[in-house]
């Protein structure tokens, strides 16, 4: 095991990995950080792990940004193969970038072909390091998505292989994130944003927005950004998935009327199993909304 006690931390948790064969035998189970948020295997059987990073770095006042620890296991678990945390400030960093209150956290993380690992999650870090050429090289609002691929066969900053913010000019997040074989990053989650990118939008209640977007695989353009009208904007992290034929799955809650349902769907109308908050809201419903490939039309989307 990589590392076989607690991490030295002040919590009183630990992150770990865990491996089984196929016949449910322990391969090796590690302790690693004090949690573990993302996690990725590649065709190796190498474990990819990230995390909010701030057991690693606590910087020299608030307002730092704790970055994004992202780690790589050996297939025995015996070693970490690379080690890098993404977005953390520098000590020697200008004023707007240590005025944060807040760090990046990762909610997605994926393997290529390449032996690339990416990440995706939610920032309110304006100093992100981005890249030449990228679709959205600065935060507009106070909060956003951030994308980044990683090098692992390199260190330090010179693995950023290409990293883009994504969001508009208020507060935006990124819960989920896919590749596809030709290393296009499909990316959900939550637009608070008015002016967060939009291609096309299904439903009717503009208010609580989740998105789909879909950027080629150098981050540089944008091939489509699909709203989806009525989700349960509070609880909601939508997680996202891909088939073969590169249709788009996402899932989440709803508590809107004004939320997208086909024809075809399972379920139409809101139960909640009774439910209702405090304020007599009616308590959300799951959702799994399927995109075609082209983010034009809904597969289907139901309750």
């Amino acid at each position: 095991n990589y590392q076989g006690s607690y991490h030295a931390d002040t919590t009183s948790q630990s992150g770990f990995v865990t491996k089984f064969n196929t016949s449910g035998v322990l391969i090796y189970s590690t302790f690693l950080h004090w949690e573990i948020t993302a996690l990725a295997v590649d065709s190796s059987g190498q474990a990819y792990t990230a995390k909010g990073a701030s057991d690693s770095f606590l910087g020299p006042s608030s307002g730092y940004d704790d970055g994004v620890a992202v780690d790589k296991l050996s297939a025995d678990g015996s070693q970490i193969l690379y080690s890098y945390v993404y977005g953390q400030t520098p000590s020697n960093a200008p004023p707007s970038c240590t005025n944060v209150y807040g760090d990046s956290f990762p909610y997605g993380i994926q393997t290529d072909s390449q032996g690339h690992v990416w990440i995706a999650g939610t920032t309110v870090n304006p100093c992100l390091i981005t890249t030449s050429g990228v679709y959205q090289s600065t935060m507009k609002g106070s909060g956003a998505g951030f994308i980044a691929e990683l090098d692992t066969a390199k260190s330090g900053d010179s693995s950023i292989v290409h990293s883009t913010y994504l969001g508009g000019s208020q507060n935006d997040w990124i819960s989920g994130l896919a590749l596809d074989s030709s290393g296009n990053a499909y990316v959900t989650g939550i637009a608070g944003s008015s002016d967060f990118p939009k291609t096309a939008s299904f439903g009717s209640d503009s208010a609580h927005v989740a998105f789909i977007t879909k950027l080629n695989s150098s981050l540089s353009s944008l091939t489509f950004s699909v709203w989806l009208e009525g989700v349960h904007y509070e609880d909601t992290n939508p997680s996202i998935a891909l088939d073969p034929s590169t249709n788009v799955y996402v899932g989440g809650q709803t508590n809107s009327t004004g939320f997208p349902i086909t024809t075809n769907a399972f379920q139409k109308t809101l139960t909640s199993d009774g439910c209702s908050y405090g304020d007599s809201t009616v308590c959300a419903d799951g959702f799994v909304t399927a995109l075609a490939s082209n983010g034009k039309s809904l597969i289907y989307s139901t309750l």
